[in-house]
């Protein structure tokens, strides 16, 4: 690969990082105004809103999810910087790499796994909200599938570094 596609493979990686910085910080204005309007109805209004406990739960699905997936791409997630300053510089490249597959091999896994479920559930409405219980599943498998390609971009982008 030609250093002009790592550099534009590193940009659109990029921008989708940051639209899933968006997502998470859109996903944590709307959780706070679902949960300020469940506190004004339970209190002010003497009413309980069946809807905003699985919304709130589908949106912090959403925000963790997606601010996962931009820690990861900005190699602030699963980070081992303490693990890797003990050895010498020769290991170091080394066992970045191995850090790099291993968190790409847990996202895939993850991703698969919450796919999964959210294919079990799709059959099983929320109580509340007409939504299947596996849709909190879905951005999970989403996000961390984008963290996965992330983790490969990192690991592309290091060798390429190295020039190995």
């Amino acid at each position: 690969m030609s250093a002009v596609s790592a550099e534009a493979n590193e940009t659109f990686a990029a921008r989708i990082a940051r639209l899933c910085d968006a997502i998470a910080m859109l996903a944590l204005i709307v959780i706070a105004a679902v949960q300020l309007w469940q506190v004004i109805a339970r209190y002010l209004l003497n009413q309980s809103l069946a809807w905003s406990e699985p919304l709130s739960s589908l949106l912090l699905s959403i925000l963790m999810s997606f601010a996962a997936a931009s820690a990861v791409y900005e190699s602030r997630h699963f980070r081992f910087s303490w693990l890797l300053d003990q050895f010498p510089k020769t290991y170091r490249t080394w066992l970045d790499r191995v850090i790099n597959l291993t968190i790409s091999g847990a996202c895939l896994a993850i991703s698969i796994k919450a796919a999964t479920w959210a294919m079990d559930g799709i059959a099983v409405k929320q109580a509340g909200i007409a939504l299947p219980v596996g849709s909190n599943y879905v951005p999970l498998a989403l996000a961390m599938l984008l963290a996965f390609l992330f983790s490969l971009v990192r690991l592309l982008a290091k060798q390429q570094e190295t020039g190995r």
